[in-house]
């Protein structure tokens, strides 16, 4: 199934060849990458799914290995030259994008510079910023939640979530303090902060009408109206990597605080 930015995407005729699907893993980014084609090609699901399209080629570590081999990139790179076989356009997927090594991205990089007609890489991650700054920067950026049902926040998570919300937005110079708190917790906050802004971002490129709930809009207008389309999605790229560092047993204080020094030292701009 689509997001609604996706769908919102098509609708306008404004996919791009770079697309960047951010967000933790098993949030559904794969399926998106699937739902997407099969739209554009009008069918052939299975054959999608089954990797044995022509025009559909997805790629990533293999099984134990925590890098993506060079030797699979330069296919990908060498499919993406030739024509449509028998779809209107072509999808190239790199699944955990951000294991490619500094050689095969830069052989991609340069393929993104001047992409071939009707031909659309997306590349998945959860670490953006595992990418060159020059991949990031040409990518149109789609952000995924976890597909399992968020945990509601209790009272004290509520509050640690509105102060940071607020600190996000400039008006507090205080920094959350989330060293006591579990980290499941944290990471719970940090998935709320992420649909918010997320939510703000729909509303600022103009989508606020696909939005499913209307649960705290007046603060997702403010954080629209206030911050460019480029400002929100770097803070969305922000609490992602932060949760990914959380998840990976570092210490949560010390993420926490790399994570609100950034978003400081954005809004002190």
């Amino acid at each position: 199934m689509l997001s609604d930015a996706l769908e919102e995407a098509l609708k306008r005729n404004r996919l791009g060849h770079c697309l960047l699907f951010v967000g933790a893993e098993s949030s559904g980014q794969k399926e998106a990458a699937w739902a997407l084609a099969e739209k554009v090609f009008e069918g052939d699901s299975r054959l999608i799914m089954q990797g044995s399209h022509p025009d559909f080629m997805m790629i990533g570590p293999e099984e134990d290995d925590t890098m993506i081999k060079l030797s699979a990139v330069k296919e990908l790179i060498a499919r993406a030259g030739l024509a449509p076989l028998k779809a209107p356009a072509k999808f190239f997927v790199i699944d955990q994008a951000h294991l490619m090594n500094e050689t095969a991205q830069s052989a991609l990089l340069k393929t993104l510079e001047e992409p071939p007609g009707r031909t659309h890489f997306i590349l998945i991650t959860s670490t953006p910023n595992g990418l060159l700054e020059t991949i990031r920067s040409r990518a149109q950026k789609f952000y995924f939640s976890p597909k399992v049902e968020a945990k509601v926040l209790d009272e004290d998570l509520l509050k640690q979530y509105r102060a940071a919300f607020k600190f996000m937005m400039g008006g507090n110079a205080l920094w959350p303090d989330f060293s006591k708190e579990e980290r499941v917790d944290v990471m719970c906050v940090l998935d709320a902060l992420a649909s918010t802004l997320r939510d703000s971002l729909m509303i600022r490129i103009g989508a606020g009408q696909l939005l499913a709930s209307e649960e705290d809009l007046l603060d997702k207008k403010e954080f629209a109206r206030r911050f460019s389309e480029q400002e929100i999605a770097q803070r969305i790229e922000f609490l992602a990597d932060a949760k990914e560092k959380v998840k990976s047993s570092l210490n949560v204080k010390i993420v926490m605080n790399h994570l609100w020094d950034q978003i400081g030292a954005i809004n002190a701009r």
